[in-house]
């Protein structure tokens, strides 16, 4: 492929920074902003309103992408000649990783906020389950029988962990074991790599997907949990709750499982059309419908309208067509600011693309959203909780931004090398210490 031709997909990093950011402005917002700047005589003030409007997309925008890679890892394991088993069980590790994660990420939150260090009778043995089945799913790709010793090992600790957890602070598991955005991505990966042979076949059955998966929503919250262990039906719907009690499916695959079935054909399209050197105009001309999309599936709009009360079982579909389209929308906008900036000379050379601030978060995503969380939301962030007003806010939410860029430059810089160098020491000790083969005949 001629470098004239080298697909250039940076807007798709840029798009995922622009998430970060939007995810860390409405994190900041929820939780530090003092309800005098919320709502006034009970009505939610506009700024509010705008900042939670933009921080909605943010959820979205994250399970939008993780489709988009995978339909971009999918077409290219398709043309390097990647056999099915091996491409299956590689997507399937990585969402079975993130799961794992998430439910790490859950037990973080429980140790640290909650005081789970005093109870190391529950809080080991959860660890190490984890930690079992984090390993597991790393070896999936390359040595199932390993990964399924090491799983079946992590599952029973875990149990064990939550057993006693139970035992002593019953109201905690459902926190522990709450379905969060973490979880809904690595399964969410893990359907779309199952279903991978349909969606290469036909990959605009993927919106059919998606649309179903809408209409599907409110039906299935109506009979969740059913017979269903709470935690497992947490993966598939939200259903409703005493007042006061945080429900365990924050993320349900239904919906959320539209945004990556969307993403998916999108990631095949994009990467079809840098192929074909058209991307810019097919960019362009996807951000004009996602924008057209977006006012059409307002929700305001529709409800100031009437219709939506008519047909409430529509409003899931509504969302995720607002959401989507906001999205594409923006995709569109990331691309035309890096274009707009490579002819302007701006932010070019090697230095510049390796510290470009939205690119930058966008490629450490994961990173930024474990460690904000608990600047946002934790123990630390304790004093700033419903302190603030707009200006305050304001001021820490730029702070914690850049001091978000600054910890992923020292990730991938001097901890990155120190940690590069470490593992370069152990290889080569070991080298040392095994025997040199005799050379062959």
């Amino acid at each position: 492929m001629s470098e004239r031709a080298k697909p250039r997909l940076d807007f798709i990093d840029a798009l995922r920074g622009v998430a970060v950011v939007l995810m860390i402005l409405w994190h900041t917002a929820d939780s530090w902003l003092a309800d005098s700047a919320r709502s006034v005589s009970g009505h939610e003030t506009t700024s509010y309103g705008v900042l939670r409007l933009l921080g909605g997309t943010a959820a979205p925008l994250f399970l939008l992408l993780a489709g988009v890679a995978h339909g971009l890892k999918s077409a290219g394991d398709a043309r390097k000649g990647v056999a099915p088993r091996v491409a299956l069980r590689a997507n399937v590790a990585r969402g079975l990783e993130l799961i794992v994660l998430g439910y790490l990420l859950r037990l973080q939150f429980w140790a640290i906020d909650s005081a789970g260090v005093t109870m190391p009778l529950a809080l080991l043995p959860l660890l190490a389950g984890l930690l079992l089945l984090l390993f597991a799913a790393k070896r999936l790709p390359k040595s199932p029988p390993t990964a399924a010793v090491f799983a079946a090992l992590g599952a029973v600790l875990y149990a064990i962990g939550l057993v006693v957890l139970a035992k002593y602070q019953p109201t905690r598991v459902s926190s522990v074991l709450r379905v969060d955005v973490l979880q809904a991505i690595g399964a969410s990966l893990c359907v779309l790599a199952v279903i991978e042979p349909v969606l290469s076949r036909a990959p605009g059955g993927a919106l059919l997907l998606a649309l179903s998966v809408t209409l599907a929503t409110d039906s299935l919250g109506a009979i969740m949990p059913g017979a269903l262990p709470e935690p497992l039906a947490a993966y598939l719907a939200r259903w409703p709750t005493p007042a006061g009690v945080r429900t365990m499916a924050m993320f349900p695959l239904f919906p959320w499982l539209a945004f990556p079935l969307i993403g998916s054909l999108l990631g095949r399209h994009w990467g079809a059309s840098a192929r074909r050197g058209t991307l810019a105009r097919d960019v362009a001309i996807l951000g004009g419908v996602g924008l057209v999309g977006a006012v059409l599936s307002n929700e305001s709009l529709a409800y100031e309208l009437g219709w939506i009360w008519k047909i409430p079982w529509f409003i899931p579909t509504l969302r995720v067509m607002s959401r989507a389209s906001t999205g594409i929308f923006f995709a569109g906008l990331c691309f035309g600011a890096l274009a707009l900036s490579a002819r302007l000379g701006i932010g070019q050379g090697e230095r510049a693309e390796r510290y470009a601030p939205i690119r930058t978060l966008g490629r450490a995503s994961l990173f930024v959203y474990w460690v904000h969380l608990e600047l946002a939301f934790g123990v630390i962030a304790t004093p700033l909780k419903r302190k603030f007003g707009l200006l305050e806010w304001s001021v820490g939410f730029v702070a914690l931004t850049v001091a978000m860029y600054l910890l992923v430059l020292l990730k991938n810089g001097p901890w990155q090398r120190l940690v590069t160098w470490g593992v370069e020491r152990v290889h080569s000790r070991a080298e040392r210490r095994s025997p040199v083969a005799p050379p062959s005949p």
